[in-house]
């Protein structure tokens, strides 16, 4: 059987003054339920051949928190499942183009924050994310 893969698109959106921006997923998510993470969702079928990465997470972002991003670039890939299908998450760094971050829907993100990254390590948040913000602090020297 060939496995089926979703994938999806995250930020790592960051703010010297202020850290990290993470989302509280709500409890009755499907993906990681009541954990913090990075603003990300799966990609939908539909729209322009071009960008298609780039415009999946401007529109995510923005139905989850509620901000417009600038100049996404590529940062990292990775799989991983908390359940079928196995997901393949593409990430980026952005930065806040407008808005002010808040939840958008509370039964898909209950709160935002900013935490730098000793804050990050004590939340409850998928290892995953956890890796990815730690690669952004010694990457990208924050």
């Amino acid at each position: 059987m060939v496995p089926v893969y979703r994938i999806t698109t995250a930020a790592v959106i960051y703010d010297p003054q202020k850290g990290f921006l993470l989302g509280k997923r709500s409890p009755k998510e499907d993906t990681v339920p009541g954990l913090w993470s990075l603003p990300a969702g799966k990609l939908e079928s539909g729209g322009p051949a071009e960008d298609v990465l780039e415009d999946n997470l401007r529109k995510e972002v923005q139905e989850e928190i509620g901000v417009e991003i600038t100049d996404p670039e590529y940062f990292d890939s990775h799989m991983w499942t908390d359940k079928d299908p196995f997901k393949l998450t593409i990430v980026f760094t952005t930065q806040i183009a407008s808005g002010d971050p808040k939840p958008m829907d509370p039964e898909e993100v209950s709160e935002v924050g900013w935490f730098n990254l000793e804050e990050i390590e004590s939340l409850n948040l998928p290892p995953h994310v956890l890796r990815v913000i730690q690669k952004a602090s010694e990457r990208l020297r924050f």
